[in-house]
């Protein structure tokens, strides 16, 4: 009987660690990927004059995964509903795409912080606001080292 219950606790120990292994390894996929997206975004920004559903809908052509999706999404909506503002209509798509993609909720209410500022201010404050933004990514993913 002891073994038995020695047997169940090692199994249940190393099933809770794998888990946890995968969806760290998830989150860190993703904030690759969000690192990528937002480097795409900010020379689609720098470089391109062309509204911002249409930016979006290069970012989902030239991605792949859960955040790609997000702005396909995102991009269709902005069409679609032009009465609603930026930030309505990336917190639903972001509910409806994001809700168990590997990122934090705090992550996820930053991604979408930051996109819906990028309807409002001009694009000399967009690039360094970008940047800040990778950097944030960068140490996030630099703190998985340690």
């Amino acid at each position: 009987m002891k073994w038995l219950g020695v047997f169940l606790i090692l199994t249940a120990g190393t099933a809770l660690g794998a888990e946890a292994g995968s969806s760290l390894r998830k989150r860190y996929q993703m904030l690759d990927e969000l690192r990528l997206i937002i480097g795409l975004l900010k020379g689609e920004l720098q470089y391109g004059a062309v509204p911002l559903e249409e930016i979006f809908e290069h970012l989902e052509q030239r991605t792949d995964g859960k955040l790609a999706i997000f702005f396909g999404r995102t991009a269709e909506e902005m069409k679609a509903t032009e009465k609603n503002s930026l930030e309505k209509v990336l917190k639903k798509t972001a509910d409806a795409c994001l809700s168990r993609c590997g990122l934090t909720e705090k992550e996820q209410k930053q991604l979408v912080q930051i996109c819906s500022l990028l309807g409002r201010i001009d694009r000399d404050t967009q690039i360094p606001m970008l940047d800040g933004y990778l950097m944030a990514i960068e140490l996030e993913e630099k703190i998985r080292v340690y």
